[in-house]
């Protein structure tokens, strides 16, 4: 990070405040990591998002269906804090967000009477549009279909802003029960403008094609989450440190933002790790930059990512033996296979000459331990097609753990 990009920073976020240890603690008590504190980056997905608000409002007029938008990625790379950031920042837009479940996709009915129920409490939350908008969805839900009020809403040039958002975290988990409710999405919509936004690994839109059947999502669809840049890193602990009001110069806060910024390797879930670490140390210090010791930050934040690490593995046949899947996660990273059969084979591979296919103590087969590290997010599908590590700091973690 650039001194000239975190004096920027510094100056637009300082408030004339004290440190304040009331909030440091409060942020390292916080457990909910659907919400990023300090929210930076993922520009492009935020215009991408917008574009689908507009394509829903400009075309509803002859075509009510539902636009589909998904955000994949590795775990922690910040799909679903994403989605809380869009909330925020968009209340006018968003006149209702409604969080399914795949069992509210079963059925057409389930369906409606998880949004109807969604409108009808939302009552007085949001903006005065938003409001009216969630009242006419749920009369127009209620009433099975006669959208007078709706309809005359939607008539309206400011109300016609407010959209309904559907979304569905982990959305890789969905199977074929979930078939009538996107259908009727995709053919029909809800009778209000939609997006229906999907967040989950980085197989979700094949997952979601697949019970879809022959209608694939569009290129512009599917947004596939990489690692945030490390100015964009390092951006938002500067803004947690002027929240915190800690003290030093702009050299010191560029130093601090610069070390969570590295210590993040560009995934907001290991920010997340290294922001807490730097807030341990400011309470130490009586939030004194000049006196945090960042040797105890990194010791805290190497600790705490290597034991995220080894619980992505651990309940799964990756964590039988991490000598294996750290031979095997060498080995996609190396040839980067081009399918699935082909990493099947490749773990097969594997298992025959490390022996385990021969262990009775070793339950899986080659196309089970494929499908596991898929699954659990060691493994990702890149944009064109192929399999890599989702996280190459965790590939590194693997390969010291077994030397």
């Amino acid at each position: 990070m650039s001194t000239d990009a975190g004096t920027r920073w510094h100056r637009a976020y300082t408030r004339p405040v004290g440190f304040d240890s009331e909030l440091a603690r409060a942020l390292l008590e916080e457990v909910d990591r659907d919400t990023a504190a300090f929210f930076a980056g993922r520009r492009a997905e935020i215009q991408r998002f917008d574009e689908a608000l507009r394509t829903v409002e400009r075309r509803f007029e002859g075509n009510e269906r539902a636009l589909f938008l998904v955000y994949q990625g590795a775990p922690g790379c910040g799909k679903t804090s994403l989605v809380s950031h869009l909330r925020k920042a968009r209340p006018e837009e968003i006149g209702l967000l409604v969080n399914v479940q795949p069992s509210d996709l079963a059925s057409v009915s389930a369906l409606t009477e998880q949004v109807r129920r969604t409108a009808e409490d939302a009552g007085p939350a949001g903006s005065r549009v938003a409001a009216r908008f969630a009242q006419a969805l749920a009369s127009y839900l209620r009433m099975g279909g006669s959208g007078a009020e709706l309809r005359s809403l939607m008539a309206d040039r400011t109300a016609r802003r407010a959209k309904v958002v559907l979304h569905l975290d982990e959305a890789q988990v969905i199977d074929e029960s979930a078939k009538a409710g996107l259908l009727m999405l995709h053919t029909r919509g809800l009778g209000a403008p939609c997006v229906f936004l999907f967040t989950g690994l980085s197989h979700t839109a094949q997952r979601i094609d697949t019970v879809r059947g022959g209608s694939q999502a569009g290129e512009n669809t599917v947004f596939n989450m990489g690692a945030m840049a490390a100015e964009e890193c390092a951006e938002s602990t500067a803004m947690m440190l002027a929240a915190l009001g800690a003290g030093g110069g702009d050299a010191e806060k560029d130093r601090a933002a610069g070390l969570a910024a590295e210590l993040s390797y560009g995934w907001p879930q290991h920010l997340h790790i290294a922001q807490t670490a730097l807030c341990r140390e400011l309470l130490r210090t009586d939030g004194t930059l000049r006196g945090i010791d960042s040797d105890r930050v990194r010791t805290e934040s190497d600790r705490r990512r290597h034991d995220y690490y080894a619980k992505r593995l651990s309940g799964s046949v990756l964590g039988l033996r991490p000598s294996f899947t750290a031979a095997v996660v060498a080995r996609v990273t190396a040839l980067r296979p081009h399918d699935w059969l082909t990493l099947a084979d490749l773990c097969e591979d594997e298992l025959q000459q490390s022996g385990l296919a021969a262990n009775p103590n070793f339950d899986a087969t080659s196309g089970e331990f494929a499908a596991a590290l898929v699954e659990r997010g060691v493994l990702s599908i890149t944009p064109d097609g192929r399999y890599d590590v989702a996280i190459p700091s965790m590939a590194r973690w693997l390969a010291a753990g077994t030397r």
